[in-house]
């Protein structure tokens, strides 16, 4: 998703600024205290925030994979999650993104768009109608909690976060677990049966829960 990334400083002491166009798979080297943890940081707060005046130590800009034409629009329709249960609907001209269960928001369909298409046109629109949402920073308190069993939800709903969209999308669950094997040795798995026991002993609809391993 980021197209390019340029840093306030290169490899080394006196070493040209380092620019970059970072592949599927991005690795900060370095000894402790070396700013490893803060560059991913600041790649995350600018792309939940969109902002370019935020405080960075490390990281320079950034610069977004464009959308176009059909890629834009079919974008456009998976993040429109409409309203949950009990909630208004948008207002004429917009649409409402966000998470189910999470954080949500109406923004303007043809603004959106036309942030898709130039994020830099408007970075923050594209951010917080997007990037906010597919933005994950596996610190030491996120690798803790995110194998712990979630709460029970309806599977045929729209995704509420990157690990239900894993659930429902059989290729990008096969990248992670061939990621997973390929870095550990072990297997990554899909546990959705514990809470649908629990409901069908109780005599209530089959809901499911993630649970990792």
């Amino acid at each position: 998703m980021i197209n390019k990334l340029k840093l306030k400083c290169g490899t080394g002491v006196g070493k040209e600024v380092l620019e970059f166009q970072p592949g599927a798979v991005t690795v900060f080297v370095g000894p402790n205290n070396s700013g490893k943890s803060q560059v991913l940081r600041e790649i995350a707060d600018c792309c939940r925030s969109g902002r370019e005046t935020v405080k960075k130590l490390i990281l320079d800009s950034l610069s977004f994979h464009e959308f176009q034409g059909d890629a834009a629009e079919s974008l456009l329709a998976k993040l429109n999650i409409g309203p949950a249960i009990g909630e208004q609907p948008a207002s004429p001209g917009n649409i409402i993104v966000g998470r189910l269960g999470g954080s949500r928001t109406q923004v303007n369909a043809e603004a959106c768009l036309a942030a898709l298409v130039d994020p830099a046109s408007n970075l923050q629109l594209f951010s917080a109608a997007f990037l906010n949402f597919f933005t994950l920073i596996m610190d030491g308190k996120g690798r803790l909690t995110t194998p712990k069993p979630n709460s029970g939800y309806d599977l045929k709903s729209h995704p509420r976060d990157e690990h239900d969209t894993l659930f429902k999308d059989r290729v990008r669950r096969e990248r992670v677990r061939r990621i997973c094997f390929d870095a550990f040795g072990l297997h990554f798995g899909i546990d959705p049966t514990t809470v649908a026991n629990r409901f069908q002993r109780a005599g209530l609809p089959i809901r499911a829960r993630r649970g990792w391993t």
